[in-house]
């Protein structure tokens, strides 16, 4: 018998930037997240959320994910 090789595999997570919403697209839901956490003061991921690359999430990068989107 041979021992079961128990060593945890690691996997590498990739932050997309604009996916707020971890779903791997970047499309209106992770606008209105974003909305979303600005109006209840809520913290979001700025590595996702920083869309606009201005060191603050906030609706201005909801804005700009909602141009990139709908002229794809």
């Amino acid at each position: 018998l041979r021992p079961t090789d128990r060593s945890a595999e690691q996997t590498e997570v990739k932050t997309v930037v604009g996916d707020v919403n971890g779903d791997g697209v970047v499309n209106a839901l992770d606008a209105a997240a974003i909305l979303k956490a600005v109006a209840a003061g809520t913290a979001i991921d700025a590595a996702a959320g920083d869309y606009n690359a201005d060191g603050v999430v906030n609706a201005l990068d909801a804005s700009a994910i909602l141009k990139a989107v709908t002229q794809a």
